[in-house]
C-alpha cells in the first residue's frame, strides 16, 4: 500500500495553514469546498499530502478523533474483503462517487484510517 495523505481536523482552517506554511516550511495549499459547511487546504508535500480540513459542524474537533491517514489499494473490494477477514469492522462505506471509492477502518489505537482505491 502507498500513503496517500494525512487528514487533520482543524478548528481554524487560516490559522491551521499559517503554522504549516510558516513554522513547518509547507508551499502554499490548494484550497476548496469539500461540501455543505466544510473547507479543506491539501499541501503537497513532495510525497504524501497532508490535508487541513475544517467543518462548521464540528467547532472543536477532539484531538483523539482529529487525524485520518490515507491508503492507496488497488482493489477497493479486495480491501474490504480482506480487512473483514481478518476481523476489522468497517466503520463508514463503501463511498463511491465519480472520482473515487473508498472506505474507513480504525487502528487498534482508535485512528482513522481511509483506504482509496487507486485512480
Amino acid at each position: 500500500m502507498k500513503l496517500r495523505w494525512c487528514g487533520v481536523l482543524v478548528k481554524d482552517l487560516d490559522e491551521s495553514i499559517k503554522f504549516y506554511r510558516e513554522v513547518i516550511g509547507l508551499p502554499e495549499p490548494k484550497r476548496a469546498s469539500a461540501g455543505p459547511g466544510t473547507e479543506i487546504a491539501l499541501f503537497d508535500t513532495g510525497g504524501a499530502e497532508l490535508e487541513l480540513l475544517q467543518k462548521d459542524d464540528v467547532p472543536n474537533p477532539d484531538p483523539g478523533n482529529a487525524v485520518c491517514i490515507a491508503f492507496e489499494v488497488a482493489s477497493i473490494e479486495d480491501a474490504m474483503a480482506f480487512v473483514k477477514e481478518n476481523g476489522i469492522e468497517i466503520e463508514r462505506g463503501p463511498i463511491i462517487s465519480p472520482r473515487a471509492k473508498f472506505f474507513f477502518i480504525r487502528d487498534p489505537n482508535g485512528v482513522e484510517v481511509e483506504l482509496k482505491q487507486a485512480d
